[in-house]
């Protein structure tokens, strides 16, 4: 894939995405909806609170894992499919019309029998289900439990974004999709370079929330040798949720000091707007958590040296397989 053709896509998907006429409008999200086995319940929360300062919530449960007023994490058990973050609640500030939109969408949803929330099941081409449930629904916030606590967490930010790999061929309708369920806006895409992958960017309006669609640069056809390390294990699904850093160089010395590994060490600069890090992938979830401090007026997700946008001067180099951290 070169500059020309990945901007011919781009251009594709917004011609398409303009002929959704009722897209739904979502606030940020309200929830991350984790299934794990549940033997390894309790090492999940002690692992996702060590790396994101979570605490479990004293009013909703050990299973809920809440940070003042950030999206909680809501872990449920049973049968892990993909990477266990199988789906994501958004708060709607009108329940009633996001009931409406869903009775005339073309994405099956399951509606509460009291009305205030809305279920889609796993999608076939993010492998994510999407929730929407009333603005006014309440925060886990309050009351949390004594939790596992370091004095790096005040280093953690709240949730920046998150990542979903799909296929090469399916990104382009993974998009559409999000946009008709979230009224996500589609900043574009880009090529990146360390990875050998295509990564779309859709925001959230008014949440400086983001969803990063990402695949290779080409089909994924196993039988032909054409295969991605995250696709063969674990097929579509979130590859890893970034957090806002504050002091992220003293945050991945005092992590590191702490025996947590990484396996993206911290990458970029100051000078290019944005440094990062992703832990390594958690053998309970599947899931990595990346950390990102962003500077100045940047407000992308990968240092530009990394990347090639279509409308860059160069085109990026062929590659036979996308590389996973």
């Amino acid at each position: 894939m070169d500059a020309d053709e990945l901007r011919r896509q781009d251009e594709a998907i917004i011609k398409r995405a303009e002929g959704i006429s009722t897209p739904m409008k979502v606030g940020r999200p309200g929830d991350f909806v984790i299934r794990v086995d549940g033997r390894v319940r309790e090492p999940v929360v002690r692992e996702l609170c060590l790396l994101t300062g979570y605490r479990q919530s004293a009013s909703d449960g050990p299973s809920v894992l809440c940070r003042d007023d950030y999206p909680s994490i809501r872990i449920t058990t049973g049968e892990r499919r993909k990477t266990a973050l199988e789906a994501i609640a958004f708060r709607v500030d009108d329940i009633d019309d996001a009931v409406r939109h869903c009775r005339d969408s073309p994405v099956p949803a399951i509606i509460t029998p009291d009305g205030t929330a809305i279920l889609t099941g796993p999608s076939d081409l993010t492998g994510i289900a999407v929730h929407f449930t009333a603005a006014d629904a309440g925060s886990s916030a309050d009351g949390q439990r004594p939790s596992l606590s370091r004095p790096f967490h005040a280093r953690i930010g709240p949730p920046d974004h998150i990542t979903i790999r799909v296929r090469a061929e399916q990104r382009p309708d993974a998009v559409l999709e999000l946009i008709r369920l979230t009224g996500a806006v589609f900043t574009g895409s880009e090529y990146v370079v360390p990875f050998r992958s295509v990564n779309s960017v859709l925001m959230l309006p008014g949440t400086g929330f983001a969803i990063n669609v990402v695949s290779g640069t080409r089909p994924f056809i196993p039988e032909k040798g054409i295969t991605e390390p995250f696709l063969s294990r674990f097929g579509a699904g979130v590859h890893h949720i970034g957090f806002l850093a504050d002091g992220i160089r003293e945050l991945v010395a005092e992590m590191e000091e702490d025996g947590i590994p990484f396996s993206l060490p911290l990458t970029g600069s100051e000078g290019e707007g944005i440094l990062q890090a992703m832990t390594t992938r958690s053998e309970y979830t599947g899931l990595i958590i990346e950390y990102l401090q962003r500077y100045g007026s940047f407000s992308g997700f990968f240092a530009p040296s990394m990347t090639v946008r279509p409308s860059g001067p160069s085109s990026p180099p062929p590659s036979p397989e996308p590389q996973d951290p």
